[in-house]
């Protein structure tokens, strides 16, 4: 489980650190798909500009060097000056694909037309002016784009695309003033967020040391991490926000999965508590059941369940937990999942946790699409339970017998759950696809003709509707870390804390 435990913490983080370019939608998340995390469309074309081999530094701390000799200085000015300007010219462009006041609307594509090649052509050119700057000096690159950042402001989504190419390699004096805006609380929200998983979350937040036998305190971790780890600590003391505290308790789980010996889970669980009022409930939960090991004899799910049941929140926030415990189960049991345990699941437990999925049920409508998905995640879950072997037989069969229209659609839409296998049978199964091609026909409402249509497309293997799809389903940039490579690629990603990775419904 700690190597389970470990890459989870890991893909939560750094999923979540483009969570914050922007507000995240109202509507609760979505299980088996893409939790909060979607990647905005201001960042979605800039990353994917990048060049395919780019990859961040991971030497978490530089020593302070002198200035660069004369000669060099004359090369460097004009390497900043030209980060400062592609800088601005991004930040232009970015505000003329998207309106800050309505961010999740579609591109327009004559407009994308317009500017996305220019907007390509100046990410690379600034990833490159700032790889040459700092073969120069990182220390006066990283002020210089610090200090950039800032004058854009820290919401401004190339902003943190800049910071987020130094992130790893930052020298203690830049790194002390980067705490202290975090700490004054003079940036929104969004900004201190996206700040937070840019800085605090180095490779070292999340390395396995491969040595197991240690426990905490044992090995004291380097500098960086000890001070990570004191700044987290104080800011649980003073830190008024919930979101901010949120992002904290992101890293500061991670730091009590990895084997650098300076978090112990204890020590993470006593945080926890001592937060409990100052952040959503959801959230509270949502680390317990991050933590919970559902194939321990000894788990006290039960107690973990009433507790959950006896707390005030709001529907969607109960919605959430529902939908993760699902997300639990899925990667836990499902023979589809790469994190799959060999050991079974306790029998109480097992019964408990079908009662549970089971009571939480709710019909979905066709307008939501987030309810389909839900209702077709915690669905496949409760086969899951009932029997590993048969649940993708048994879910095809509930999915062509059913009666209900919008049971039926929300089981399609994830039904890939279920693996290649699943698919196939349901591909081949044209009275099924018939059957809902005559509801795509009949219906004249938009959104109900988006989700029938999507249907249609999974059973017709033909791809996703990305632009139709959930906005949490466009995912972020993530950055697989292990021993010898770390690389980065495009992943869905769970704002609520779980590897979209794990979940192939979408």
């Amino acid at each position: 489980m700690n190597s389970y435990k470990l890459g989870f913490g890991l893909v939560v983080a750094i999923s979540l650190f483009m969570a914050y370019f922007i507000s995240k939608p109202s509507e609760p998340d979505a299980p088996f798909l893409a939790e909060s995390s979607q990647s905005p469309p201001e960042t979605r074309h800039i990353f994917s500009a990048l060049p395919n081999d780019w990859t961040p530094k991971t030497d978490s701390t530089l020593p302070s060097s002198p200035p660069p000799p004369p000669n060099k200085q004359a090369v460097l000015e004009p390497l900043l000056t030209a980060i400062s300007s592609i800088m601005q010219e991004l930040s232009i462009l970015q505000k003329q694909l998207f309106n800050p006041l309505t961010p999740y609307q579609p591109i327009d594509v004559t407009i994308e037309q317009t500017y996305q090649p220019r907007i390509d052509e100046l990410s690379q050119q600034l990833n490159q002016k700032i790889m040459e700057a700092s073969d120069i000096s990182k220390p006066i690159t990283q002020r210089f784009i610090w200090e950039e950042a800032l004058s854009l402001g820290l919401e401004d989504s190339i902003s943190s695309l800049a910071i987020n190419l130094f992130n790893n390699a930052i020298d203690d004096a830049l790194f002390e003033d980067m705490l202290i805006t975090l700490s004054s609380g003079g940036q929104s929200t969004e900004a201190r967020s996206s700040l937070i998983f840019n800085i605090l979350l180095t490779s070292e937040t999340y390395y396995d040391s491969g040595t197991p036998d240690k426990k905490a305190g044992e090995s004291p971790a380097n500098p960086r991490l000890q001070r990570i780890q004191q700044f987290i600590e104080t800011q649980f003391q003073q830190e008024a926000d919930p979101e901010i505290l949120k992002a904290y308790l992101d890293i500061y789980h991670i730091m009590s999965q990895n084997q650098q010996w300076l978090v112990s889970a204890e020590r993470f669980s006593q945080q926890l508590d001592m937060l409990r009022t100052r952040i959503a409930p959801d959230q509270y939960f949502s680390f317990r059941l991050q933590n919970a090991n559902l194939t321990d004899p000894s788990m006290d799910m039960a107690s973990l369940l009433r507790d959950i049941s006896s707390t005030p929140m709001t529907a969607e926030q109960r919605k959430n937990l529902q939908s993760q415990l699902g997300n639990t189960v899925f990667m836990y049991i499902s023979p589809n999942t790469l994190t799959v345990s060999n050991q079974a699941l306790p029998e109480p437990l097992r019964q408990l946790m079908i009662s549970y999925l089971e009571s939480g049920l709710t019909l979905p409508t066709l307008q939501d699409r987030y309810s389909l998905y839900e209702y077709g995640n915690q669905t496949y879950a409760i086969e899951l339970l009932k029997n590993p072997e048969q649940a993708a037989n048994t879910f095809y069969q509930r999915i062509v017998n059913s009666q209900v229209p919008e049971e039926q659609i929300a089981l399609v839409l994830t039904a890939s759950v279920g693996g290649d296998e699943l698919i196939k049978r349901l591909q081949q199964n044209t009275v099924l696809r018939q059957h809902i091609e005559e509801q795509l026909q009949q219906t004249q409402q938009p959104d109900k003709q988006n989700t029938l249509q999507e249907a249609v497309n999974i059973l017709k293997g033909a791809p996703p509707m990305a632009a139709e799809a959930p906005l949490e389903a466009y995912g972020s940039t993530t950055y697989y870390i292990d021993d010898a490579n770390t690389t980065g690629q495009y992943e869905p990603t769970l704002d609520n804390g779980l590897p979209a990775a794990q979940y192939p419904s979408y």
